[in-house]
């Protein structure tokens, strides 16, 4: 059994390569929808006059469900079904579902979005006529690798450098981040390979700077992408209190992380932690109330108070 990616199947299915049913996994809405909709449109390309039917786990639906999928209409023989928002299968509906991946309809594609955290038992040996697709949502570190798959998909080799380039400027929402690629390759033209230029032309700071991303530079004491990232937050609307605040949440969180608690804490804290060991506290946070004091007390521009607290916390030891 097999768990592919959803650029992937993708590609796969925009080739014209669909297979009778899809199991997907994950939760990203973005992704379940950009599946449906690849299927759908290849499906009307070819058959203007094919029909969608779209179910939930949500509602009381089983009969209607596997009626569609077993009883082919004379003018119904071309259509989407899909089922949504399913957290369970109970002993008939395993057996349906077994019955029909074994034997699916003719010109029917059915693709089932599952809740669950794992691929269910019963699903495993049906491989021959259900392709299993993954669905979630990509986490901080592995957002980057998700944009070079989908360039890759569409033909197209990308730098890493762009790739950060386009993170810092359009956050890391799929939705934006793939709608600014659709514009980077447009702008390319027949040259496949993408440059940070290309980034820099094409992509503006289309989107509030995600917090997440915030921290994870702050741990790993990168400074230029902190301060980047800082000032893209401040473009895009958000005050120095609430900067501010931030930095003092996240050194609080590193201050109160007790050593003999490291086993207690996942990866990523522990990696947090190590990063700031042997910093000063008293100092850092000194530095922050007189942050917090000056951005609220005098003309001075934010970032022009900023920048140079976070240079003095990321350099000194």
């Amino acid at each position: 059994m097999l768990t592919e990616s959803a650029f992937k199947v993708f590609a796969q299915i925009e080739n014209g390569k669909i297979s009778p049913s899809y199991f997907c996994i994950g939760e990203d809405y973005f992704l379940q929808e950009k599946m449906i909709d690849t299927v759908w449109k290849k499906i009307r390309s070819k058959y203007p006059d094919a029909e969608k039917s779209i179910f939930y786990g949500e509602e009381d639906c089983t009969q209607a469900l596997y009626s569609e999928l077993f009883n082919v209409g004379m003018f119904g023989s071309n259509r989407l079904v899909v089922y949504k928002n399913v957290t369970d299968f109970d002993k008939v509906a395993k057996k349906l579902l077994i019955r029909y991946f074994s034997n699916p309809s003719p010109g029917t594609v059915f693709v089932i979005f599952y809740k669950g955290k794992k691929l269910p038992d019963f699903v495993s040996s049906m491989g021959k006529h259900l392709k299993f697709v993954d669905l979630s949502p990509p986490r901080h570190e592995q957002v980057s690798e998700v944009v070079k798959e989908y360039f890759k998909t569409k033909g197209y080799n990308v730098d890493n450098e762009a790739v950060e380039l386009l993170k810092l400027r359009a956050g890391e929402d799929l939705s934006i981040l793939l709608s600014e690629v659709e514009k980077i390759l447009i702008y390319v033209g027949d040259r496949k390979s993408i440059r940070a230029e290309d980034v820099e032309e094409i992509v503006g700071f289309t989107k509030k700077y995600s917090i997440q991303n915030f921290r994870h530079y702050l741990s790993q004491r990168e400074k230029n992408k902190v301060i980047e990232c800082a000032l893209s937050l401040m473009d895009a609307g958000e005050k120095m209190p609430f900067i501010t605040s931030v930095l003092t949440n996240f050194f609080i969180d590193m201050w109160a992380s007790d050593e003999k608690d490291g086993k207690k804490r996942n990866k990523y804290h522990r990696m947090e932690h190590a990063s700031y060991r042997n910093s000063d506290f008293r100092a850092i946070f000194k530095r922050l109330v007189e942050l917090d004091l000056k951005s609220k007390t005098t003309g001075v521009p934010g970032r022009d108070l900023l920048i140079p607290v976070l240079t003095e916390i990321l350099l000194s030891e």
